[in-house]
């Protein structure tokens, strides 16, 4: 199943105007495909902490895929759970590719997801994040995340989302 949401027109790597739309996606051949692409951009390989294929299983059956998609080139990738009895979302996935870093485009992703929450009339988010990526804490950090639990490896992050007169 395809969702389309239009967002602002962006640069590309070339720095023309491109179009960029957040596409939901939940087939477990283009996670794998992206997944795969993006590998070793994680502090720690997802590859020598996962088997990919099975997690993307994992991701298309009970996850929401959301692609970031420039000049009909998936960039970006968002996957999490949404657990409505108990009130949060989960993070387990968000990447972008290297050329597409540094541009905004995970704060737009951060963004859209606390509107999808606000949507379902959920307040929290979480997800885990390696301890020794401090770059990747900082950014959670600045979208409003703090660290809520310390475990071997990793912290437990969340963000409550404060909905004013219906604004995030």
């Amino acid at each position: 199943m395809n969702k389309t949401i239009d967002c602002e027109d962006t640069l590309t790597a070339k720095g023309t105007v491109a179009s960029k739309n957040i596409i939901l996606d939940n087939s477990k051949d283009r996670i794998i495909r992206f997944l795969n692409l993006v590998d070793d951009q994680f502090h720690v390989k997802l590859s020598e902490r996962v088997n990919i294929e099975d997690y993307s299983t994992k991701l298309s059956k009970a996850a929401m895929n959301y692609y970031l998609v420039i000049d009909e080139k998936d960039v970006g990738h968002l996957g999490f759970y949404v657990n409505k009895s108990d009130g949060f979302l989960f993070i387990s996935s968000i990447a972008l590719m290297k050329d597409f870093e540094g541009r905004g485009l995970a704060g737009k992703l951060i963004g859209f997801l606390k509107d999808y929450a606000v949507n379902l009339q959920i307040y929290k988010v979480s997800l885990h994040v390696h301890k020794e990526a401090s770059n990747v804490v900082r950014f959670y950090k600045k979208h409003g995340f703090v660290i809520t639990n310390d475990n071997k490896d990793n912290y437990v992050m969340s963000c409550e989302i404060k909905c004013i007169n219906n604004e995030i």
